[in-house]
């Protein structure tokens, strides 16, 4: 299992949501944030060819994560 894997999971766990609700979840927040061109079919997105985005979706994400301070602060630790 790859880290990326692990965590994921550890993440699925730890928030008490069980697979397909975690993806629905995933699937719902990044519809909200107008990843119109985005599926994720696990928890992941790797691996699997009905996962799918666009570098467009992918900035829209970013920008969402920037707005966290803690995210914001772990990405631009050096």
């Amino acid at each position: 299992m790859s880290d990326v894997d692990y965590l994921t999971s550890v993440i699925e766990k730890e928030c008490s949501i069980v697979g397909g609700i975690y993806l629905q979840e995933m699937n719902r927040v990044g519809r909200e944030l107008g990843m119109l061109n985005t599926n994720l079919a696990n928890p992941h997105g790797l691996s699997n060819f009905s996962s799918y985005s666009t570098a467009n979706d992918l900035a829209k994400l970013c920008t969402a994560a920037m707005k966290n301070q803690l995210f914001r602060q772990i990405v631009t630790t050096k």
